[in-house]
């Protein structure tokens, strides 16, 4: 039964703690103490690892309200003690336990704005303060992911210096970092790389299939990455690093429950985390599942729906929820650890995120009315092996990976036909499987250098499928060629070098190349076969298509240290992203039209210069980064025609191209000021200008370049006590740089062409001529509305929000969030759907 199934986690993680606590031995020693802040108030839900001389774990504890810990049955002899809580700076403390035992009272300082350590820098082979990359970056810890508003991961990136989230629906989103996203942004789940041969070139959803609650921090590196991971790392790296536990020095046990529960969406979520460690081995299983259903937007009304768009031309939003935006997803995640030695571990890892019926809102009464467009499947597997050593030969430090990536995607779309009519359900599957191997190593080079090098190897396969079900979901045509070519392949090879070198006592320099080879192959793009299944009579393309390219890359970084407090940054990176499937194969609808493959791609490269500044004194922190690329051969949509056709399925034709040069320049600042001990503030602003060069135009993103905008709170965390509070806010300013793709865009502009607006009213009996209808509203006249945008701007807002904690006991902790407290209706730029109204979220934990 199913609360059988929900038990069985309690009942193994009780089972096992009785074990571990009979198998124990009588107690030895012990270790006491308490920790406090520097006025000398105690410090509660400090966690306390204490480590023995080889790195085991012996005990992980939380100090109690009075600040104290204590750790009963330890050995005498020598070990390290470990401190940590948010707001804090880490401390390790060097002890030697005797046997009559150890009292010890530590203190924390306030940490600063750039003590976080990062590892995506090196590709996690050493660990790098903030100060010493010479480039923008930001870490989200897993104290701050549960406080933020998360349906799905990229909300946890939302307050972050330089990035602008976008959703074209409720069960996606996307970042855009220094105006690119899509696949010129690189993701990574602990330094396996999430973009494959199919990633688009837009907004995609693909980020949204990782398991917020799993997840220790996120690295992440702001501007060309394509020296240390190659392809796609254009705008940024974002390094999604997942939890990793210790090892203990007896058998262990423990984990947490989750539940969450919001308002705005009528969603609910629960989860369970349990693990296991010994001196050998630990495992650690992660669940969850959670249901979100319509989204009440601000004022209880949406903007840019079908009928208002295509019909009444009223530009004030349609009252109620923006449905269909509802969706399913759950997650599993498990990892086995192996101590094979003192200095060697092995790790087997499984993740499994999946989303089900997650519709596209912009599609449908969102934007383009289509009676459905959604996807039925969106999910993720992913089986690593992970080997790491410490010393091996002339090797610091030795890293290898072995993946498979499974990404399957459906989709479901209906339209109208050209008189209004149902027409049939194409329903696509596609599948990109990806076998990756990675080998790094990390070496000291005299006193002064630390060299990176390694290669890495990824063999992207692609199976993909389509059928044409009739208007009552009968099976009329199989095996059509799908969105992809069947048995397609894109080969990735890669090898890399990395410098970081103390030049002088107040000077570092970072310095790398990498050389990369990619090879495609299609064997068949025909096309006339999918046309001829929805009705369409066109040319096909037939002819087997291969394509190799190589990129070398470089960059140059240093980091001038004027004193312990300030840094200056200069940077000039290169990256590339190398044309892949999605750009050679595609067929089908889009956000932007139908698309048909693109033939006689190049690689996009970028030239980066950048130049930034950062303090971190005891009461105040901040950065600024400024930044100026370009974007060469940039591959982008264009319009095109096929046999005459300038329109397909009641859509514009576009291929992909090479369409010239861009140039993208802004600004990052993020900013904190400690008022008093318990009274914080904290900022960040971000600007970024896009032009097209070739075209003398606005830089044509897919979703849009994002408007200035920032974040701002105030927090009220006052040291000692059990409970937090936070007001915050969103500002966006508006955004009336719009390129003609942006016009074009539902998104955005959502330019309503004769065809499609004629195809509407066709559908749902409205007369093209217009005038009054039985509801009361009044139908524009087509010829007024026909070939212009419904909107020539996105419109600025601000949001006011506050949220908080109350730790109840060691074991349970209750989060709360009042999201958009004035209720405003507002659209983030360039989504598909208007952001949340007033919302209450809860979400509470018990750790066992």
């Amino acid at each position: 039964m199913a609360w059988q199934r929900a038990l069985l986690p309690l009942v193994l993680a009780f089972s096992l703690g009785f074990f571990a606590s009979s198998v124990r031995g009588a107690p030895a020693s012990f270790l006491k103490g308490r920790v406090v802040d520097d006025t000398g108030a105690a410090l509660p839900a400090v966690t306390v690892i204490v480590r023995d001389e080889r790195g085991v774990t012996i005990a992980t504890v939380v100090t109690d309200p009075e600040g104290a810990f204590h750790v009963p049955d330890l050995l005498p002899g020598s070990y390290v003690v470990h401190l940590s809580l948010a707001g804090f700076a880490p401390r390790t403390q060097a002890v030697d336990v005797p046997l009559a035992g150890l009292e010890l009272e530590l203190t924390l300082k306030l940490s600063g704005m750039f003590d976080a350590v990062v590892v995506t820098a090196s590709r996690g082979l050493d660990s790098q303060s903030l100060r010493q990359i010479p480039q923008g970056a930001s870490v989200v810890t897993s104290v701050e992911i549960p406080r933020r508003p998360t349906r799905t991961f990229p909300d946890v990136l939302r307050e972050e210096p330089g990035i602008h989230v976008q959703q074209t629906t409720l069960g996606q989103g996307s970042p855009i970092i220094r105006g690119l996203t899509g696949r010129q942004v690189l993701t990574l789940v602990n330094g396996i790389r999430l973009n494959n041969a199919t990633f688009r070139n837009g907004p995609n959803q693909y980020l949204s299939t990782i398991d917020p609650y799993e997840v220790e921090r996120v690295e992440i590196i702001r501007g060309p990455a394509s020296v240390l991971y190659g392809s796609d790392a254009l705008g940024g790296v974002i390094n999604i690093i997942t939890r990793k536990r210790g090892y203990t020095d007896a058998l262990q046990t423990g984990g947490r429950l989750l539940t969450k529960w919001g308002t705005a969406d009528v969603s609910g979520l629960a989860g369970v985390d349990w693990y296991a460690s010994s001196p050998r081995w630990v495992l650690n299983v992660n669940s969850f599942g959670q249901r979100v259903n319509g989204l009440r937007a601000g004022d209880g009304r949406y903007t840019r729906s079908a009928f208002s768009r295509f019909v009444t031309n009223d530009a004030r939003g349609t009252p109620g929820r923006q449905n269909p935006t509802g969706f399913t997803q759950h997650g599993l995640s498990a990892s086995l650890q192996w101590r094979l030695g003192d200095t060697q571990d092995l790790t087997l890892g499984y993740q499994r995120y999946y989303q089900y019926h997650v519709p596209r809102f912009d599609q449908v009464e969102g934007g383009n009315g289509r009676p459905h467009f959604s996807f039925p499947l969106q999910g993720r597997d992913l089986l690593f092996v992970d080997y790491d050593k410490q010393g091996w030969g002339f090797l610091d430090h030795f890293n290898a990976k072995v993946s498979y990536h499974s990404q399957p995607e459906q989709r479901r779309i209906q339209s109208f036909t050209s008189q209004g009519a149902l027409g049939n359900i194409t329903d696509d599957r596609s599948d990109t499987n990806t076998l990756g191997f990675i080998a790094q190593g990390r070496t000291h080079w005299g006193g002064r250098q630390a060299l990176t090098l390694g290669g890495e190897v990824y063999l992207d396969d692609v199976t993909a499928a389509n059928r044409i079900l009739s208007r009552a979901g009968a099976v009329l045509v199989r095996d059509v060629r799908g969105r992809f070519p069947k048995d397609s392949r894109f080969r990735t090879y890669g090898l890399f070098l990395q410098d970081d070198v103390q030049l002088t006592q107040w000077l570092t320099g970072t310095f790398g190349a990498r050389y990369s080879a990619f090879q495609l192959r299609i064997p068949n793009l025909e096309i006339a076969s999918f046309l001829s299944a929805i009705g369409v009579t066109a040319p096909g393309l037939s002819d087997q298509l291969s394509q190799s390219f190589d990129d070398l890359t470089g960059s140059a970084g240093v980091v001038v240290s004027l004193n312990d407090d300030v840094n200056l940054d200069f940077h000039i990176g290169r990256a590339f992203r190398a044309p892949n499937i999605n750009d050679f194969g595609l067929v089908g609808l889009t956000s932007a039209g139908f698309e048909i493959p693109g033939r006689g791609l190049r690689p996009e490269s970028l030239l980066s210069y950048e130049v930034g500044i950062r303090g971190d004194w005891e009461r105040v922190g901040g950065s600024v980064n400024l930044f100026d690329s370009e974007l060469s051969n940039f591959v982008h949509r264009v319009r095109t025609t096929l046999g005459g056709l300038k329109e397909i399925a009641g859509s514009p034709l576009f291929t992909s191209a090479n369409v010239g040069k861009a140039r993208m320049m802004g600004y990052e600042a993020a900013g904190r000021v400690r008022v008093t001990r318990a009274y914080s503030v904290w900022a960040t602003w971000f600007h970024v200008a896009g032009r097209d060069i070739t075209n003398a135009d606005f830089f044509p993103a897919e979703a849009g370049v994002p408007p200035p905008q920032g974040w701002l709170g105030l927090r009220w965390e006052p040291s000692g006590r059990r409970y937090w509070l936070e007001g915050f806010s969103n500002v966006a300013r508006p955004q009336r740089r719009l390129s003609q793709l942006d016009i074009q865009e539902q998104r955005l502009g959502a330019f309503r062409t004769f065809s499609q607006i004629r195809t509407f009213r066709l559908a749902h009996g409205i007369p093209l001529a217009g005038g009054p209808l039985p509801d009361g509203r009044v139908a524009v006249p087509i010829q007024e509305i026909a070939d212009t945008p419904f909107y020539t701007q996105t419109d600025g807002y601000y949001t006011l929000n506050l949220r908080g904690g109350l730790r109840l006991s060691e074991n349970y902790q209750l989060l709360f969030l009042l999201e958009n407290l004035l209720d405003r209706n507002y659209r983030v730029h360039g989504s598909g759907i208007d952001a949340p109204g007033l919302n209450a979220s809860v979400t509470l934990e018990y750790r066992f």
